[in-house]
């Protein structure tokens, strides 16, 4: 009675997971990525000098022309970062003088 198979036990159920289970599939690799990334060399993205503004927002753009509009050149901005001083020595003293 115990040695034989019985109805209740079955020894399909034992070996399920290993034959009726697929196989695992490889998740990731890098092989040779490394060799294809250096066979042309990795470059630097080439630094352009005026990045384009297409595609730009429109205000933005119309405000840029404005602000470039009314830069000053560098001789104009020396003389007036001049007058600026000249103009803060003057307040300075004018401090000193009436304490």
């Amino acid at each position: 009675e115990g040695l034989f198979l019985s109805e209740e036990f079955d020894f399909v159920g034992i070996f399920e997971d290993d034959q009726g289970a697929m196989a695992k599939s490889k998740n990731h690799t890098n092989h040779n990525q490394n060799r294809k990334a250096h066979r042309n060399g990795i470059k630097k993205p080439k630094r352009f000098r005026h990045e384009s503004t297409l595609g730009v927002d429109p205000k933005f753009l119309r405000n840029l022309r404005f602000a470039k509009k009314h830069n000053l050149k560098p001789a104009e901005q020396l003389k007036r970062a001049a007058e600026r001083k000249a103009a803060r020595e003057t307040k300075i003293a004018e401090r000193k003088a009436a304490k």
